[in-house]
């Protein structure tokens, strides 16, 4: 597990589910404590970041060079602006919501299926592609 947030540095790292509700929570089958909330969260958030990367990597093969680049760059601004809502470092430990990234990763996944319907209606808006 501590594999996957390896980019939030040496420290200890916390994971908190705060949200105890929510469309994570009811994905879950009865956890017991805050470890199988952190357990299945976490499962549920590998899911999301999974279906993410299908959903980009189907946008991107509609794409020209400019349109990637241009999604690229939304995609590192829509990363920072998730990692700035779920998560927060205090002193040494971190802390990472996951039913926020769950639910942050899912609707980046329909924003970019979204795009991808449109790609294939028509013609990708490439105003969109940077949102």
């Amino acid at each position: 597990m501590m594999s996957l947030f390896k980019g939030l540095g040496a420290a200890a790292i916390v994971l908190a589910a705060i949200t105890w509700g929510g469309q994570a929570k009811a994905d879950c089958e009865d956890p017991k404590n805050a470890f199988d909330d952190v357990y299945c969260y976490s499962k549920l958030y590998i899911e999301a970041d999974g279906d993410l990367n299908k959903a980009y990597g189907e946008l991107t093969k509609l794409l020209s060079k400019d349109e990637k680049a241009t999604l690229k760059k939304g995609e590192l601004a829509w990363m920072r602006a998730r990692n700035g809502k779920c998560s927060k470092q205090e002193g040494d430990d971190n802390f990472v919501d996951l039913d926020c990234a769950v639910e942050e990763t899912r609707h980046r996944i329909a924003f970019l299926e979204e795009r991808t319907q449109e790609c294939k209606a028509s013609k990708c808006q490439s105003s969109k592609l940077g949102d």
